[in-house]
């Protein structure tokens, strides 16, 4: 039997898009970018691996909530949205890690290594990482407990009840 698909668009998959583009993809090429003007990467090995990390988890992050949001659009089962949104926690918790770790990259001594070579990369790699990554980090956390929360929470319809006087 085929999915049935939604035709009206959901929150969900408003959120979803708004994480996919605005966040996941775009810090994605930029990181790519950045390692991509870094002279030479075995001499601040610790700041090139973190931008690479942090350029794949994001991909991944980006392809898995492609994924979640299909899972969402399909009507028929739910299978598609929890291997989805199970494989996005993984990436998930790895995009976690590369948050902070390249924050202390960029800020420690190799970072600044590396900034002191190659001519710009220290404030772009700053401003990127404050203001993008850092910035976004919570809302990102607060779209994905939305999404959530609208698959497990809502689906269970629990009743209201009013508090009395």
């Amino acid at each position: 039997m085929l999915p049935r698909f939604r035709t009206r668009t959901t929150t969900s998959l408003r959120i979803g898009f708004l994480i996919i583009v605005q966040q996941h993809y775009t810090i994605f090429l930029t990181y790519w970018d950045l390692r991509s003007q870094i002279v030479s990467a075995a001499a601040y090995s610790d700041t090139s691996f973190w931008l690479v990390f942090n350029s794949f988890v994001c991909f991944y992050v980006s392809v898995m909530v492609c994924g979640v949001l299909l899972g969402d659009w399909i009507d028929g089962s739910k299978t598609a949205w929890w291997f989805f949104f199970f494989a996005h926690l993984v990436g998930g918790l790895a995009y976690t890690v590369a948050t902070f770790k390249l924050g202390a990259a960029i800020c420690g001594a190799d970072g600044e290594k590396c900034a002191a070579a190659n001519t710009g990369f220290g404030d772009k790699s700053a401003a990127v990482w404050e203001t993008t990554q850092a910035a976004f980090y919570v809302p990102y956390v607060v779209c994905m407990v939305s999404l959530a929360y609208q698959v497990i929470i809502e689906a269970i319809k629990v009743p209201y009840v009013p508090l009395r006087n």
